[in-house]
């Protein structure tokens, strides 16, 4: 038989807390601070731009729709040092639409071509010309 001596310490048993329902985000469980956390780092400060007017828009878009002056003020909207980043960034991007869509239209009527010329030289061998 075991000897149960009662000098022997004993961890005490931590009373049990009544179950608590949370009613508001303040009786919410905070969780414990670490001294060493990293504090979040500043965002970055840009300076703001004047924004491109709607007035200013309607001016661009006219001017674009012209044929040869609309190209080149799309280049010199497009890398010039004094327009706005927002109408910068927007002329790089027609331009950039415009030559995807030449480079298109120039493979379709390449291939139209030689489609046409595959059958005008077999009509040709056809009447024996």
């Amino acid at each position: 038989m075991q000897d149960h001596n009662d000098n022997t310490p004993q961890e005490p048993h931590e009373p049990q807390q009544p179950q608590r329902y949370v009613t508001s985000p303040d009786q919410m469980p905070q969780p414990p601070s670490h001294r060493h956390t990293q504090q979040p780092s500043a965002p970055l400060q840009t300076p703001t731009e004047e924004p491109v007017s709607m007035g200013d828009w309607m001016i661009t878009i006219v001017l674009t729709s012209l044929p040869l002056v609309g190209l080149i003020l799309l280049f010199v909207w497009a890398f010039s040092g004094d327009t706005k980043p927002s109408k910068a960034n927007w002329a790089k991007a027609t331009l950039l639409w415009a030559a995807i869509i030449f480079v298109l239209t120039a493979l379709f009527y390449a291939v139209m071509a030689a489609a046409f010329a595959g059958a005008i030289t077999e009509a040709l061998q056809e009447v024996n010309w």
